[in-house]
């Protein structure tokens, strides 16, 4: 038997929500329950429980309301609106103001199903509490106005005194959901319908075949209240979640990570992360200890137990979340399953993975009622777990099967009143038809009580076309058909394109088109790996000229990476630690070496543009989206416009993702102010991990409404040259256009009122149009026509070389160029590698062509490594490593030699204790060509008790190898030339071995007497206890008189008030002090200080501004995001100032590991 002591001694003065539903222990799984408690946030009214959670049918799920609301005026309708979120209804206002950013894929621009509260017939709306539309107020995602709001809707923020209705699509939202989970709510009422209308599958001359989906719930048979018929499936097989659990870790102040979170069905939303809504061992530590206790020898332990044993076929387990250690042992130590004989069952460790569940088959032949989980791995997480019976389970057999009615217009001539299939028959075959004549086909679920509502509606005529006939009717909205039902495949079972497919052919054959490296016509807008970015029709898009930023090192981190166009080819990258390697080649990021950075910090970047233009839109292309590997928050990103007075215009923040890259921003005017030209664009953030690859400024190509707004009442506006042209009835002869690099033809011999010529630039020129404001356009086509009007030509144009601008970041890769000759056709430039990539090849010019492109390299700059720098007391066992030119990416091996082993990850919430010494280890040559760190640290040995403290000398310290030896023989102990004796577990000499234990002990020397004498200069804040007295070995006890301190040993010339305000001191906690072989105290008295101690609260998901400091474990981690187990800092006191007393100081977080490391000093 395995015994634990746990202690959880945590004083409030409220309950939470869970804890005040546990006392009640309320039954939820036929009524709703509904209860009122005053709430510390004043201004919560009530909370409702959603129905997809897994407490919504137990007891802790149904709503609370705050009585000093319910009732009162203005909120005497609360109940309805917290019934509707249990019903599954969003707020009306949930697609403009709960909505993150303005590209949240839930920001509502027009109703729909699909974004804002889900209902399609209620409008877009701010949160708004008065009985009317919202004025137009403050820039929403570009929208000021909003009209015909559901202000009168239960599910919005306005006063009951307009408060009366649900749309239609509310209520259909309720009633499903009343269906899908609620039905132990109604046990009189319909069994769930079927909720999609039957489809033909096949079809010959005189038959139709008919298939359709089982009833909503997924349900095979009949429910009844209380029975275990819902939890069966279809060939007896009996399904179940863990209904009891338990830990011997079980407290923890938040509640969070319990293990009644890993019972009922899988809740986590987004596997791979971690989630409160799951059993971990962190939930169960100590949170009065110093530091963070480990798992116990045999592991960590979580018992699940099930209603029903039974004799189980397969055991499912999802483990959301775990951070593997580098010993690679399996995240499962172990996982045990209790049967009702005793005997219980060891299954063995097992490796799991986060996003996929763990599925054992089972070859057992006892009633299993539970299962034990065990582990090292603190951080794992575990969602859910699933037992399932062998087939024919005799819970089961009383089931009844449900059964499906299936009724036809006109009716079956042998069935008016339609047939009845009972499960698993999901499928008929109609030979009772008519040529010409049109079916209408409805299917009911049927159950011993009652029918279901019936399904939509097929209707079809024997020989129509149907989906899956292989044909694709697109006259039917048919995309495709791949004559299958299957999802997933291309051709979805409605006949429709799935995302990234494209189908050829009838039947259809799809093929993933997204990245195979050919731009087809289709993908041009869409797929930026094959195709580069997309420019709109009649739209510009400029590249940043220049770019300013917030911090750069030239090396490190240069700003010029992010001038001109972006590198497409390179893929976004999310969930990283750092971007110190290979992304500087091609995107500017902030520099974690440049300056101390936290989360709260502010980055910047501004591009400039050549050309001033009217926004259309903002393109920012980035190479990482600001997600880290362990706070995979998404950021938001804050976009400005500057225009060409220095005025600056918000465009607002804007969610950043891969999945969305390149985001592009549209831009909006307010027709009520003049129209500006933008010049720059600021764009800011606040991770550090965010790296931004170019920055565009889209624009109108033939409308410019500057320009529009600057003509007289005699010109018009010339869309093709963006000007204004002055118009007349007179006729007035325009000047012989006289454009250089050029061939012109014109219409007519003179150059009269109407006269056209087309001029033709040579190749390697451009044609530029200057316009009346001297901003010069560049046309993409080579070829433009004049006209002559009122004695002008309607365009001034140029034929200009053509300018091949600067190489792309991957032309020669990395390089810097220099452009003596300038940039334009025919001009040269050359290059030299940036160190410390080297020149592969002689000729390192190119030449700008005709088409625009700089010539074909013939010398390249590749990466490589020099030699490795040699590791001291480590071996290369690499032979080819020790020349010069090594690529990136390869590997170097190295063997410490004995007595030296590789250091141990410093890992202060280590889940496997440190039993062994590694001593091979690889070194990669990264993409900046440095090669990564790598070292062997002497393996060490503990040093000896401390009753031996003083008396003992060693050759080599605590060092491989070292001999330490007591000397009897002498009474001051000094030393001596010893030889090396044969050793055993009781000599007084002991060697450190490889392994870093010691060949023996020390023993006492015999005949020693003596006592220590009373400590002399003991601080007065310290009480001391000698319960045994002063003899050599004994111990006494030291404590602060002050509860809420602790007694430390203090370096030399260290005051208390020195180490409580710096918080990087971490003077070891002593309880003891013993008495030495040499009759002195060790450790010694006076060096003994009292200072605060740390509250109990660590690591329960609050900064304490006292427990932030390195005495304290930095508050167990709860002052960093990156440490934190909900991502996310609250300070306590909420005043507390996170740039200060609640800012993330532990050096070993994330934010800080990169930037300048604080001092660790104890």
């Amino acid at each position: 038997m395995i015994l634990y002591s746990i202690q959880c001694v945590i004083i409030r003065a409220y309950m939470n929500v869970k804890e005040l539903k546990e006392v009640l222990n309320l039954d939820g799984s036929t009524h709703l329950n509904i209860f009122f408690a005053n709430s510390s946030d004043e201004d919560v009214a009530g909370v409702g429980t959603w129905p997809w959670d897994k407490e919504a049918l137990t007891h802790l799920g149904g709503i609370v309301l705050n009585p000093l609301f319910y009732g009162t005026f203005g909120h005497t309708h609360t109940m309805i609106h917290e019934i509707g979120h249990s019903l599954g209804l969003y707020h009306v206002f949930r697609g403009i103001s709960e909505v993150e950013s303005c590209n949240d894929a839930c920001l509502e621009t027009e109703p729909s199903l699909e974004t804002g509260d889900l209902c399609v017939d209620t409008n877009p709306t701010p949160k708004y509490k008065y009985c009317r539309d919202p004025e137009p107020g403050n820039d929403t995602c570009g929208r000021r106005h909003f009209t015909n709001t559901p202000f009168n809707n239960y599910m919005s923020y306005a006063d009951d005194g307009c408060t009366d209705s649900f749309t239609l699509n509310q209520v259909a939202r309720m009633h499903c959901y009343l269906d899908l989970i609620y039905q132990s709510w109604r046990p009189g009422c319909k069994p769930a319908p079927v909720p999609l209308p039957p489809r033909v599958t096949a079809q010959d001359q005189d038959s139709i075949t008919l298939e359709w989906f089982p009833a909503l719930t997924g349900h095979y048979l009949d429910r009844e209240v209380g029975s275990v018929c819902d939890r069966c499936t279809e060939g007896g097989v009996l399904l179940q979640y863990a209904s009891n659990s338990s830990s011997p870790r079980p407290c923890a102040p938040s509640g969070h990570w319990s293990p009644r979170e890993a019972e009922g069905p899988p809740d986590v939303e987004q596997a791979c992360e971690a989630s409160v809504s799951t059993w971990s061992p962190n939930a169960g530590l100590d949170s009065s200890s110093v530091g963070s206790a480990s798992c116990p020898p045999q592991g960590c332990m979580l018992q699940l137990e099930f209603t029903h044993p039974l004799v189980p076929d397969s055991l499912t387990v999802w483990v959301t979340f775990f951070s593997p250690e580098e010993t690679g042992l399996p995240a499962i130590h172990d996982i045990l399953l209790l049967t009702l004989s005793g005997n219980n069952i060891s299954l063995g460790p097992q490796y799991v993975f986060c996003d996929a569940p763990l599925t054992l088959k089972l070859d057992v032949k006892e009633e299993v009622y539970g299962v034990q989980f065990f582990t090292m791995e603190q951080h794992l997480e575990i969602d859910a777990t699933l037992l399932a019976s062998k087939p024919d389970n005799p819970l089961c057999q009383s089931c009844h099967p449900l059964g499906y009615r299936l009724i036809r217009q006109p009716p079956f001539t042998h069935s008016p009143h339609g047939l009845i299939l009972q499960e698993p028959t999901l499928r008929y075959v109609d030979r009772d038809l008519k040529p010409d004549e049109t079916y209408t086909y409805h299917v009911l679920t049927v159950s011993r009580r009652s029918e279901s509502e019936p399904s939509p509606p097929l209707s079809h005529q024997l020989g129509s076309p149907y989906c899956g006939d292989g044909l694709i009717q697109k006259y039917l909205g048919e995309q495709c058909d791949d004559m299958n039902f299957a999802n997933g495949d291309g051709c979805s079972n409605q006949c429709k394109k799935e995302p990234l497919f494209n189908c050829v052919d009838e039947p259809s054959l799809c093929y993933f088109y997204d990245g195979d490296g050919v731009c087809e016509d289709f993908e041009r807008e869409t797929s930026v790996r094959d195709c580069g970015l997309y420019t709109p029709s009649g739209f510009l898009d400029q590249w940043a000229t220049a770019v300013q930023v917030s911090n750069e090192e030239k090396i490190h981190c240069p700003a010029e990476v992010a001038v001109g166009y972006p590198a497409v080819t390179k893929s976004c990258q999310s969930k990283v630690f750092d971007l110190s390697h290979g992304v500087s080649q091609y995107a500017w990021f902030p520099c974690e070496e440049s300056q101390q950075h936290s989360w709260t910090s502010q980055y910047w970047l501004k591009a400039y543009y050549a050309h001033p233009m009217v926004a259309a839109a903002v393109i920012i292309h980035l190479a990482a989206d600001g997600t880290a590997d362990i706070d995979q928050r998404q950021h938001n990103i804050t976009v400005q416009l500057v225009d060409t007075k220095d005025q600056t215009h918000p465009l607002g923040d804007w969610r950043l993702s891969c999945r969305n890259n390149p985001l592009v921003i549209p831009v909006s005017h307010d027709l009520s102010v003049a129209f500006y030209r933008t010049k720059a664009i600021i764009v800011s953030f606040s991770s550090p991990l965010v790296a931004i690859s170019g920055v565009g400024l889209r624009s109108f190509q033939y409308f410019d409404p500057i320009t529009i707004s600057g003509c007289q009442s005699n010109e018009i506006y010339n869309p093709m040259g963006q000007s204004c042209v002055h118009y007349s009835c007179d006729a007035i002869e325009c000047q012989k256009p006289m454009v250089s690099n050029a061939e012109m033809k014109c219409s007519s011999p003179g150059y009269f009122n109407g006269a056209r010529c087309t001029i033709t630039c040579n190749r390697g020129y451009t044609l530029k149009i200057q316009r009346d404001d001297d901003i010069i356009k560049t046309q993409s086509e080579s070829t433009v026509t004049l006209t002559c009007a009122d004695g002008k030509w309607n365009k001034q144009v140029t034929c200009e070389p053509v300018d091949c601008g600067r190489p792309d970041k991957y032309h020669v890769h990395p390089a810097v160029f220099e452009f003596s000759e300038g940039t334009t056709y025919g001009k040269k430039c050359t290059f030299q590698c940036r160190e410390p990539a080297q020149l592969v090849g002689s000729n390192n010019v190119l030449t700008c062509m005709e088409d625009g492109m700089w010539s074909f390299p013939e010398a390249l700059c590749e990466l490589r490594c020099p030699v490795p720098p040699p590791v001291p007391n480590a071996v290369l066992q690499t032979k080819r490593c020790n020349a010069t030119g090594l690529k990136v990416g390869s590997f170097c091996k190295y063997k410490c030699k004995p007595g030296y082993h590789v250091p141990h990850i410093d890992k202060r919430k280590r889940s496997v204790p440190v039993t062994y010494h590694r001593r091979a280890f690889k070194r990669q040559c990264t993409e900046d060509g440095t090669w990564q760190s790598g070292e062997c640290v002497a393996v060490t040995c503990e040093p000896p008790p401390p009753i031996f403290h003083g008396t003992y000398k060693c050759t080599n310290g605590f060092q491989f190898n070292s001999d330490c030896w007591i000397d009897c023989n002498r009474a001051n102990h000094t030393v001596r030339q010893h030889s090396r004796c044969k050793q055993g577990p009781s000599t007084n000499v002991i060697r450190c071995r490889k392994d870093g234990n010691w060949t023996g002990s020390f023993r006492l020397c015999p005949n020693l007497t003596g006592q220590c004498s009373i400590p002399q200069n003991l601080s007065p804040t310290i009480h001391l206890s000698c319960k045994d007295g002063h003899g050599i070995g004994k111990e006494c006890e030291v404590a602060c008189r002050d509860a809420s301190s602790s007694v430390v040993l203090l370096p030399n010339n260290m005051s208390v008030t020195a180490v409580m305000k710096d918080h990087w001191w971490n003077p070891p906690k002593v309880k003891n002090i013993v008495c030495t072989m040499g009759l002195k105290w060790y450790p010694s008295p006076e060096a003994l200080r009292c200072i605060k101690g740390c509250e109990p609260f660590m690591g329960d998901n609050y900064c304490d501004a006292i427990n932030n400091r390195a005495f304290c474990n930095y508050d167990g981690g709860d002052c960093c995001h990156s440490t934190v187990k909900t991502k996310k800092v609250i300070p306590f006191p909420m005043s507390c100032d996170m740039r200060e007393d609640c800012a993330c100081r532990d050096p070993d977080a994330q934010e800080n590991s990169k930037g300048v490391r604080h001092r660790s000093i104890g």
